[in-house]
């Protein structure tokens, strides 16, 4: 999964960056990088828009 995909799903969901980020618990800066693919995508957020991360796009904890 890219960040395209995770802005499309969100949107889809009808989230905004702060909506995702008050679900999760991170600034909706974080989300926004999470989609610019600067930052791995969280599993946390995958699920907040209802995406699954697989195992080769999973982040290390």
């Amino acid at each position: 999964m890219d960040g395209l995909e995770l802005k499309i799903a969100r949107v889809r969901a009808g989230l905004t960056l702060w909506d995702v980020g008050q679900l999760v618990g991170l600034h909706p800066v974080r989300i926004s990088e999470m989609e610019r693919n600067r930052r791995p995508i969280s599993e946390a957020v995958a699920k907040a828009v209802g995406l699954e991360l697989t195992e080769s796009s999973k982040i290390e904890a």
